[in-house]
């Protein structure tokens, strides 16, 4: 009677054994068919997502292009952290390509044929209520340079007396004397832009802009830009050398416009600082009676009609500023960082107060002040901080916060915000002709 007892239960325990085995076998299975299955019409539907989608993502990452360009920046999200995240997402068949400029994705590509860039499509996120269409926005559209208008590379290196790249150039970061890399030479530039104006010229306008930005220089002649028309605001553009194929287009843009200043350095991230001196010896030598100079990236969407109201208490105002003013800044001193600073460039543990670097203005004898002080000093690439912390700060000139300078781009855009405002980052050429809309066509009481 015990033997068969014994017997059952082997039976009965080695049936257990059987079964789990077999559910074991059959759970793994079904997970291998539903991947098989599910994954490639997950990665299908991924790589057919929408640029529209790919923004809103890229725009929720806060992917910061500068640092030093608001007191409120913080947790900066590297490039290559970027490209991992969609590509963890998407697989390689997408190229995801970041361009820091100001702060915003630039450009998302798919390697499928037939694949067309984010500036071709690229529309207004909805940060902008959408109340404002006009009739008039596609013939503005249509005037823009075309799109086969390419985007410079950046060119990490300084120039000396020649813009080309057979020069011996200084060895990254450059501790010499700003004299000592600056050549005073413009290649061509609008030398009577100012002249015929006369004590009615109140703001020089003068866009910092890449050489192969010409959407961006575009739209912004098509939008703000136009107030320029008046005696009492004019508008130039400030580049530097790039490759040969964008010095041919610029040939041709300063044929059309005669508004661009092309100065003798090689257009780079390192060599902002001179872009900005080489902007002060123009407004010096051509531009000698305005009365204000207002600096602006190519990226920022400027009311003018704000500014000027502005302006009319300060016409008296001298040796001043003005802009989003940062203090208690402290240099990045990780190497790998973009913004790294090294001790031998600048020791002291902050910067000086400085205004921030997409949009600043200044009186117009602080050019000249700034200009011939800047070349005596030590170089630095950080431009704001070099122009309106450091050499401004030996010179005793006042750096003055105005609120209207916002120098960034709010979660959200209304009308009432863009008119109460001077400047508005992170703009793309899209985007500069829908902000013009609004201020052009809103009625808004705010």
């Amino acid at each position: 009677m015990i033997p068969q007892l014994q017997f059952r239960r082997c039976i009965i325990f080695l049936c257990c054994i059987s079964l789990t085995i077999l559910t074991i076998f059959c759970f793994s299975f079904s997970n291998e068919f539903s991947t098989n299955l599910v994954q490639p019409n997950v990665q299908k539907q991924m790589q057919h997502l929408n640029f529209k989608k790919l923004q809103a993502i890229a725009d929720s990452k806060q992917v910061e292009d500068q640092q030093n360009e608001d007191p409120e920046t913080s947790n900066i999200i590297q490039k290559s952290d970027v490209v991992s995240f969609f590509r963890n997402i998407v697989g390689e068949n997408f190229d995801f390509f970041v361009k820091l400029k100001d702060t915003r994705m630039k450009n998302v590509s798919f390697s499928e044929a037939g694949a067309k860039e984010l500036d071709e499509v690229d529309q207004l996120p909805n940060l902008i209520d959408p109340i404002l269409k006009s009739s008039k926005l596609e013939s503005i559209e249509s005037n823009l340079i075309p799109d086969d208008a390419e985007t410079s590379t950046t060119l990490p290196n300084l120039s000396y007396k020649d813009p080309t790249p057979t020069q011996n150039k200084p060895k990254l970061p450059y501790l010499g004397k700003v004299s000592e890399i600056y050549q005073p030479v413009f290649l061509y530039s609008p030398s009577k832009i100012c002249e015929s104006h006369d004590d009615n010229l109140q703001l020089i306008i003068i866009v910092t802009s890449a050489p192969g930005n010409f959407k961006a220089r575009n739209a912004i002649r098509k939008t703000w830009g136009q107030l320029s028309s008046t005696e009492a605001v004019k508008i130039v553009f400030i580049v530097g050398s790039s490759i040969p194929k964008n010095e041919k287009k610029l040939n041709d843009e300063n044929a059309k416009h005669a508004d661009l200043i092309h100065g003798n350095f090689v257009d780079s991230y390192f060599n902002l600082t001179l872009k900005t001196i080489s902007m002060l010896e123009w407004v010096i030598n051509n531009c000698q009676n305005a009365k204000f100079i207002l600096k602006a990236d190519d990226d920022t969407f400027i009311n003018v009609n704000k500014l000027l109201k502005l302006l009319k208490p300060r016409m008296s105002d001298t040796k001043t500023i003005y802009g989003r003013v940062g203090t208690g800044w402290t240099p990045f001193r990780d190497k790998m960082s973009k913004y790294y600073i090294s001790f031998d460039e600048f020791g002291d543990s902050l910067f000086p107060d400085l205004t921030s670097g997409p949009a600043y203005m200044m009186t117009r004898d602080c050019a000249e002040l700034i200009y011939n002080e800047a070349l005596d000093q030590k170089y630095l690439k950080l431009e704001d901080v070099f122009i309106t912390g450091i050499i401004a700060s030996r010179l005793n000139i006042q750096r003055l916060h105005l609120k209207e300078f916002l120098n960034k781009k709010p979660s959200r855009i209304d009308e009432c915000l863009l008119r109460k405002s001077v400047s508005v980052h992170y703009i793309s050429p899209r985007e500069q002709l829908w902000l013009w809309k609004i201020f052009i066509d809103g009625n808004k009481k705010c």
